[in-house]
């Protein structure tokens, strides 16, 4: 935990804390002490024994106690407490700056979204881990450029894309080559976008009906069935720009609410920004359905209020003064103040102009260089002895083998001991991706 690493200097805290008052002459007579973490911040309060003290607790609450307190500590920012007990805070973080800019990654890691940095590091999160997103931004708060981030990265990924803008600014015409279907900008395109995701939810449930785990359990999400089927399926995320805008058509909100709830566990994202939010345009039900959050600068607390479910929050979100600064809230988790990731625009007309999807092989980097290990020193034979060797733990290499096996990628030859073969499709995959 991040207070451990704290607790050396709250026993200095602390005895600096006794030392001041005894300069004050006060008597440091204390019920308890207590350090915590609060955010990205770790204080420790010093809780005043008032039975003890002998005197009006007033006393050591002034403003002389307190610049006693801070001197003592190296300049610590102190603050008083007499709600319910006199005590005093003392913050023992002084949490890193955050960049004023943060260039997009030029190397991407697979099935990883990077979202910006944090006060703690680099935020990247994992595609299964991203859920649905909610986002909130004024216009050239970074809103635009992070939904274009968002894109490009499942695009580099292989994942399917669904696009929708009634501007046609952030995401035009230019993208229809890229996407699973065209842009849609009109409300009567909107309709037809929904259905076609409705469609493909659909026709990923029906692939999910015949595709059963080890043990033969169905499986319950797209991490299971892409480890036990050759082909795995690709994500896909439905990102809809000034989502508000499409919200009282008759049946949208349904529609949408119904892609939240189930489409997740199929593969399938739901991304809603838009410049302002209001409560009806996310009522509680559709909420609840929205892990990730994010707002930039906003105009009115009420909007960020909404996308963080926070009013503190939503009233910080206002004071954001940089392009790209936001809060995020991750999966349910406290929010956070970061430095989005901005994604220049060569790298994007690149790619539209290109007018081609990317190729996204089922393999890491390293497990591509085991299949042509096997293929160039062991003839194809790849056995969890031949894996261990080449580098695996035990554990692991057993997995591999087994789940390959049962991917169709390797077989038993029981004309070679039994002992497992790279299949003709494990080669073809690998060779495509050269």
């Amino acid at each position: 935990m991040l207070t451990t690493r704290y607790l050396s200097e709250a026993r200095f805290v602390a005895s600096r804390i006794v030392t001041a008052l005894q300069d004050c002459k006060r008597n440091p007579a204390f019920r308890e002490f207590v350090i915590t973490e609060h955010a990205e911040h770790v204080i420790l309060f010093a809780v005043l024994d008032e039975l003890r003290l002998g005197e009006p607790v007033n006393l050591y609450l002034t403003d002389e106690v307190l610049h006693q307190i801070s001197t003592l500590t190296h300049g610590k920012r102190v603050a008083i407490s007499n709600h319910n007990g006199a005590r005093y805070a003392v913050l023992l973080t002084t949490p890193p700056s955050l960049p004023k800019s943060a260039a997009f990654p030029d190397k991407l890691e697979r099935d990883v979204f990077p979202l910006g940095i944090g006060r703690r590091g680099a935020l990247h999160q994992p595609a299964g881990r991203l859920l649905n997103i909610l986002v909130g931004g004024a216009s050239r708060s970074g809103k635009s450029n992070f939904e274009l981030g968002l894109a490009y990265t499942a695009l580099q990924n292989g994942y399917s894309l669904y696009l929708a803008d009634p501007q046609e600014i952030t995401f035009s015409s230019a993208w229809n080559n890229l996407c699973a279907a065209p842009v849609a900008s009109s409300k009567a395109d909107f309709l037809k976008l929904l259905e076609a995701v409705q469609q493909e939810m659909t026709r990923r449930g029906d692939l999910f009906k015949n595709v059963t785990r080890l043990g033969g359990l169905p499986v319950q999400k797209i991490e299971e069935y892409n480890q036990v089927v050759p082909q795995p399926l690709p994500r896909a995320f439905l990102i809809v720009d000034e989502a508000n805008t499409y919200m009282d058509q008759r049946g949208v909100p349904e529609a949408i609410a119904d892609i939240a709830r189930q489409a997740l566990k199929y593969g399938i994202h739901l991304v809603m920004a838009a410049h302002s939010w209001r409560a009806q345009d996310v009522p509680r039900a559709l909420s609840a359905s929205f892990a990730t959050r994010v707002s930039f600068r906003v105009n009115d607390d009420t909007s960020a209020s909404v996308v963080l479910d926070s009013n503190d929050w939503g009233k910080k979100a206002m004071r954001l003064a940089l392009p790209g600064r936001g809060i995020l809230r991750l999966d349910g988790g406290s929010p956070q103040i970061f430095q989005s990731f901005h994604l220049p625009e060569e790298r994007l007309a690149g790619l539209l102009a290109s007018g081609k999807l990317v190729y996204t092989s089922p393999l890491s980097d390293d497990e591509r260089r085991l299949v042509l290990r096997a293929l160039a020193d062991t003839s194809g034979r790849m056995t969890q002895d031949d894996l261990v060797s080449w580098g695996l733990a035990p554990r692991q290499a057993r997995r591999l083998a087994e789940t390959w096996e049962i991917k169709g990628w390797l077989v038993q030859d029981p004309n070679r001991k039994n002992a497992r073969y790279v299949t003709p499709a494990l080669r073809q995959i690998v060779e495509s991706a050269v």
